[in-house]
């Protein structure tokens, strides 16, 4: 027999849905400290701005420097699926293939993208063209 939602305020409906989640095991497995929360957003940030601080000093070619920071993002998603597949760190993991999916869809634009990106950053402006001087009226 299917549940009926209750009907009434919300204070009625949460341990309806608390308990809906718990038999259905969707709750999170894991729940992040907000310190822990902090320090991951400060590690991307880290990570971010180092990843710009490199490109504007290297003078290598574009490419190279792109599937060098495009082989360190596969080897954080492969460390994170051995973390989260095999040892009991808590990590939430990708169920099916849509979600395998969005994980890795991010390294599909990055690698198509990188490039550009660093192209863009090291490079100069072009200079303006000389112009001739114009001919004085007669």
């Amino acid at each position: 027999m299917k549940a009926r939602i209750p009907s009434g305020t919300r204070e009625k409906r949460l341990p309806f849905d608390e308990d809906w989640m718990q038999q259905r095991d969707a709750l999170p497995r894991v729940r992040y400290s907000r310190v822990r929360r902090r320090l991951l957003v400060a590690a991307s940030y880290v990570l971010f701005v180092s990843c710009f601080i490199g490109m504007s000093i290297g003078r290598l070619l574009s490419t190279a420097i792109a599937y060098r920071v495009i082989q360190g993002a596969i080897v954080i998603v492969t460390l994170y699926a051995i973390l989260g597949g095999t040892a009991k760190f808590g990590l939430p993991m990708p169920s099916n293939s849509g979600q395998w999916m969005l994980l890795l869809m991010p390294l599909y634009f990055l690698a198509l993208g990188l490039p550009r990106s660093v192209l863009a950053w090291t490079l100069r402006d072009a200079e303006p063209p000389e112009r001739e001087p114009e001919p004085f009226p007669v």
